[in-house]
């Protein structure tokens, strides 16, 4: 028999198992399951959950081994209500696995419109991580309203009269850059052999394309080394475990490596492509962050926020 998991995040986090409230043994730990749930499945690794619930602590080797003890008991505790199947540890990356749970916020940022009249503008109370995305989801209910009441008023019709809904077929290829970085093959998220790996795909999509040079590639991988041999032999084994990665989930084809790199936008889709589009469902999922594990990805993350701005404004 398959519980059934509801996370709640508006107003206080908890978990429900079939109705009853998870009891966890640490407060800490269930603020890790918390900032998971934050992230909607995508991958993190131990540094950067860790940063988030600790920003004024560093990760050296005493907080390494209290925060795996924190791991530990959270995974206890799960499995202890027989629900250790939402959380996902591989290469060293934890996730949330949203396939086993049903979650309000999830369901938010879908657009579910029964999702969006619940949100009572709180979110994940006493996180304080938290209060940047809560007034995102405060504006994102107010426009919604704005709009739902509009669009009630120039459909109102006969009611034999049906919208037709465009239907897509699910993607085979998803990266995801709003938050953290991932990449779906048809629903399964992609495990990556190297964290670099993941990085310089990453920054080949934050090029849409264009090619980008191996010393460009070295200069944003390692900030502060130069390209001499060494370098460049580390490069190739980074692109080497890429391109096999990709290749171990049969989508080689997102990636042309020559003299320069790019990535191949018709082979994949992605959220920040689909915002730069106008598509409505991408603008409305976007919450001020962008790929926020690569310092890199600032200049690009502040352009965003500048024309979330603008549709705001325009919206109202």
């Amino acid at each position: 028999m398959i519980n059934r998991v509801f996370i709640q995040t508006f107003g206080e986090f908890d978990v429900f198992v079939d109705g009853r409230k998870i009891a966890f043994r640490h407060p800490k730990s269930k603020e890790v399951l918390a900032v998971l749930v934050d992230k909607r499945g995508l991958s993190m690794s131990r540094p950067e959950i860790f940063s988030v619930i600790w920003e004024d602590r560093f990760y050296d080797r005493a907080m390494q081994s209290q925060f795996d003890t924190l791991i530990r008991s959270m995974r206890r505790t799960l499995k202890g209500y027989g629900i250790d199947c939402i959380f996902e540890i591989k290469k060293g990356f934890l996730r949330i696995r949203p396939q086993y749970a049903e979650c309000d916020y999830w369901q938010f940022m879908t657009g579910d419109a029964k999702a969006i009249q619940a949100f009572g503008n709180e979110y994940m109370n006493g996180y304080a991580w938290a209060d940047t995305k809560r007034e995102c989801l405060a504006e994102k209910k107010a426009r919604w309203t704005v709009k739902q009441v509009s669009t009630e008023q120039n459909t109102a019709g006969p009611e034999h009269v049906r919208p037709i809904l465009n239907v897509s077929p699910y993607p085979a290829v998803e990266a995801r850059t709003f938050g953290g970085f991932d990449v779906m093959v048809d629903g399964e998220f992609v495990a990556f052999g190297r964290t670099k790996s993941k990085e310089l795909l990453a920054y080949l999509i934050e090029n849409r394309g264009k090619p980008v040079s191996r010393k460009e590639v070295a200069r944003v991988l390692w900030e502060e080394r130069s390209f001499d041999r060494a370098c460049q032999k580390q490069l190739d084994v980074v692109i080497r475990s890429l391109t096999s990665t990709l290749c171990e989930y049969g989508i080689s084809d997102i990636v042309e490596v020559n003299k320069e790199m790019r990535v191949v936008p018709s082979r994949f889709v992605c959220d920040v492509y689909r915002y730069l589009n106008g598509e409505a469902d991408a603008v409305f999922a976007y919450c001020g962050e962008y790929m926020n594990a690569y310092s890199w990805a600032s200049a690009t993350e502040a352009c965003l926020n500048g024309m979330h701005e603008r549709v705001q404004v325009q919206s109202l």
